[in-house]
């Protein structure tokens, strides 16, 4: 059906001009549309070429606040910052940071820096910065150093230099980064610092001399009063002094060990030493806590640890008396106790468990965290643990006792005896009358870790029956001794006593044998092996192997008179002829008019000092003054002095308080040969004195 437009069109026109018509009209509309079409194209092409515009501009815009960040950062910084391409050439930097050492940032653009930067320096320090710049560039890695650069405009300082390699996102480098950071007021820090430490270990040193120098005056007058025929009870009582000075000297030597600790100059010493001497020590110097003393003082020691083994043996016992000095301190009554076990590790070592349990006043649960951070002993001993490769530790309930836990690595000595063991323990029976509960539990546990039977009995008429048996030992307390041997004269035998006693009780040991508290494995060993040192009397010194000198001439040298007096006494021994003087100008007089064999020099004198002394000898021509042994005599042990006397032309070193053992080594080390004649054998205190009792004596 055709519209009304299309019959008035076919009346109009032919047909054929119809059909042209409407291709005619075709085409126009095609070409309508592709006008259309590319319209469109061109108001996108405009609308795409705005939004790049703004896009532009805005991160122009982001790139501005960057630069300008950029800018205010480097301006800011307390550190000179250039960053360099690979080629050395600047790129940009912090302006204030370059004005300040005389460059113009300006100028630098795309030129060498390090061109500029001779303008303005020295040639030593370009040189060691280009060095630094291709060591970075080559190992890209940051390098850093400490240096003094004094510029040309007349600033100077201390400066910490960095060098940073730079690199893009695919992890190639592009440059490197400089900074001179400013550190001369850090600098000036580090230097008080260093200069208070050293004012306080100078201050050290002098302490540890004007403190030892009395204690040096003193240990050797009980050295020597101990020589003389005194009374029976004088050698005991100076046995309490010599012992009461060793503890001050260990106080001493915590405050030095204390300045080594924060100057990180403590050093561990590992040598292969003997356990029993070590615990035997401990307990020598501890039990003098228990006269006079409710305090019980007991010990158990596992007799399958290792006679010898390898470690730092004076740390070790500092570590002990420490803490057990500090239990003694706040126990006033109860016990004190130290139990020591091993337990075996890998690779031949073992580590020794040790516990100090007291029943004294605790600690509060409020101070557990700082126990280790108040007091000198205990933060001494912590820092030795852990030195060593240890650790130590604390369990304490307030009011009821403290446990410190001790562990510390040792290697083991290979084919080593353990440290205590009975023979054919299975033939030998023990009776116990101990009327202490507290050190008849620690026998009984002794012994029977020792595979030794042991009956105890705690009424002395089951005692007296028990006597009529065959025992190997009888174990009786000195208060019952003398009742105890009168009983078994009356009853006809004749046991084989051992006598259990306190440190200051009466000295029985003419009677029978001794065992003196607190007992241990080490002791009943020996006593039930029937061997013939007495390995806990109150004094276990070190035979000390002397010699006799012939015609050896020495000179002592020290400012204070009855340090003269002490050391000649002590040298007494070796037949010497002794001068003495006060003074390093008297000795260099002396030494001048006078052959001697080896010289004492005391440190710390007036006028000159021993170092002093030593100098203008050694430049005295001959050879008698360049190869003459002086060794210094000191009481001044912080660490590093004896190197100083080396340096300063002394041979050896000598400690005070002198003792007998080094004295006798300095001797036999620098004394001619052929003036030493046959050893002799003393010891360097008397041994206990055999005091009598009445009440047995009338037996």
């Amino acid at each position: 059906m055709y519209s009304l437009t299309s019959r008035i069109i076919e009346f109009m026109y032919s047909q054929e001009e119809y059909n042209a018509l409407l291709t005619e009209l075709g085409k126009e509309r095609t070409e309508r549309k592709r006008l259309a079409r590319e319209i469109r194209e061109r108001d996108n092409i405009i609308v795409s070429f705005e939004a790049q515009e703004n896009l532009y501009k805005a991160l122009k815009t982001q790139k501005d606040i960057r630069d300008n960040y950029l800018e205010i950062l480097l301006g800011n910084t307390p550190c000179v910052a250039i960053m360099m391409d690979v080629n050395q050439n600047f790129i940009f930097g912090s302006r204030n940071g370059l004005n300040a050492i005389g460059l113009d940032a300006s100028a630098l653009n795309k030129s060498n820096f390090f061109k500029h930067f001779s303008q303005v320096v020295s040639k030593e320090i370009i040189e060691k910065m280009n060095a630094s710049f291709q060591s970075v560039f080559e190992k890209q890695e940051i390098l850093e150093y400490h240096e003094g650069i004094e510029f040309k405009n007349g600033n100077k300082g201390y400066f910490k230099v960095s060098f940073t390699p730079v690199k893009d996102k695919k992890n190639a480098m592009v440059g490197v980064l400089l900074q001179l950071c400013d550190v001369t007021n850090m600098q000036k820090i580090v230097e008080d610092v260093q200069k208070a430490s050293n004012a306080k270990s100078n201050f050290l040193a002098r302490m540890s001399h004007e403190v030892r120098t009395p204690m040096n005056a003193i240990m050797g007058l009980v050295e020597l009063s101990a020589r003389e025929n005194l009374s029976e009870q004088m050698p005991r009582y100076m046995l309490s002094i010599k012992k009461a000075c060793d503890n001050l000297l260990s106080i001493i030597n915590d405050i030095l060990d204390f300045s080594k600790i924060e100057s990180g100059k403590l050093e561990i010493v590992p040598v292969e030493y003997d356990v029993s001497s070590l615990i035997h020590d401990i307990i020598n110097i501890t039990q003098i806590k228990t006269v006079e003393s409710k305090v019980h003082f007991v010990v158990d020691i596992d007799n399958n640890i290792p006679s010898k083994l390898i470690g730092d043996e004076v740390r070790i016992r500092q570590i002990l008396l420490n803490i057990l000095n500090n239990a003694f301190k706040y126990t006033s009554q109860g016990c004190v106790s130290i139990t020591m076990h091993k337990k075996m590790q890998k690779d031949n070592t073992l580590f020794l468990n040790i516990e100090i349990a007291d029943t004294g006043v605790g600690i509060k649960q409020e101070d557990m965290g700082k126990i280790f951070e108040t007091g000198l002993g205990l933060t001494i001993t912590k820092s030795l643990c852990e030195a060593m490769g240890g650790s130590l530790s604390v369990n304490s309930v307030y009011d009821k006792g403290s446990n410190f836990l001790v562990a510390i690595p040792q290697l083991m000595v290979e084919q080593c005896e353990k440290i205590a063991s009975v023979q054919n323990p299975d033939k030998k029976k023990i009776l116990l009358y101990e009327t202490n509960d507290i050190y008849a539990n620690s026998i009984l546990k002794t012994l029977g870790d020792l595979s030794v039977e042991c009956i105890r009995v705690e009424n002395y008429n089951v005692f007296c029956s028990e006597l009529k048996k065959t025992y190997s030992f009888v174990f009786v307390s000195a208060d019952i001794f003398a009742q105890a041997k009168k009983t078994s004269w009356a009853l006809g035998v004749d046991p084989n006593f051992v006598i259990i006693k306190k440190f200051n009780d009466i000295a029985y040991e003419k009677y029978a044998k001794t065992l003196i508290l607190p007992i241990h494995a080490i002791s009943i060993a020996n006593i039930l092996n029937e061997a013939n040192d007495s390995v806990n009397l109150e004094e276990n010194f070190d035979e000390s192997r002397t010699f006799i000198t012939t015609d050896v001439r020495v000179l002592i040298v020290d400012d204070i008179s009855i340090n003269l007096m002490v050391a000649e006494g002590l040298m007494a021994a070796y037949m010497m002829h002794i001068d003495t003087c006060t003074n390093g100008k008297a000795a260099i007089e002396k030494i001048k008019n006078t052959k001697y064999d080896i010289v004492f020099m005391d440190h710390m004198m007036p006028e000159l000092d021993g170092i002093e002394t030593t100098r203008i000898i050694r430049k005295i021509p001959g050879e008698y003054f360049a190869n003459l042994p002086i060794i210094a005599l000191t009481a001044n042990a912080v660490s590093g002095m004896r190197n100083t006397f080396l340096q300063n032309g002394m041979n050896d070193l000598l400690t005070k308080p002198i003792e007998l053992p080094k004295l006798n080594e300095i001797l036999d080390r620098w004394l001619p040969g052929n003036k030493k004649s046959k050893y002799a054998i003393f010891k360097p205190l008397l041994d206990s004195p055999q005091d009598s009792d009445p009440s047995i004596m009338s037996l």
